[in-house]
């Protein structure tokens, strides 16, 4: 499983999965995290991208042909650094406070290595 943090990397993955099939697969209330799920049917590996400290969700739960970026802005109410997770075609936005973690891999593999999800990481 390969992770990235980092939001040109990230991008620079995102576009290489350009039409898949995107999905909100997962989310926790308290913990505030939103799991989103792109595959293609073309590429084995599966992107999920968590939204970490989620503070707005608009647009579909699941869509056809994705075309997802990240960007990051400042909040100029709040004076603080929001990412913006958005499939503009989509009408879907994700605000996080909290950023974003990136991972690509088998689903098998991933749930492997993240286990419940409303808990975090699963110990090995």
């Amino acid at each position: 499983m390969n992770t990235i943090t980092g939001i040109n990397e990230a991008n620079a993955l995102l576009a290489q999965y350009n039409g898949a099939e995107a999905q909100v697969w997962r989310f926790h209330v308290t913990h505030k995290r939103l799991l989103l799920r792109l595959s293609l049917p073309s590429i084995e590996k599966v992107v999920y991208l968590v939204g970490v400290s989620c503070e707005n969700i608009n647009g579909p739960f699941s869509w056809k042909n994705a075309h997802i970026g990240i960007a990051r802005k400042v909040d100029k109410k709040f004076s603080e650094t929001i990412t913006k997770i958005t499939d503009a075609k989509a009408g879907f936005e994700l605000i996080t406070s909290g950023g974003f973690a990136l991972a690509y891999s088998s689903d098998v593999e991933f749930e492997t290595f993240f286990g419940d999800f409303s808990t975090g990481i699963k110990p090995r």
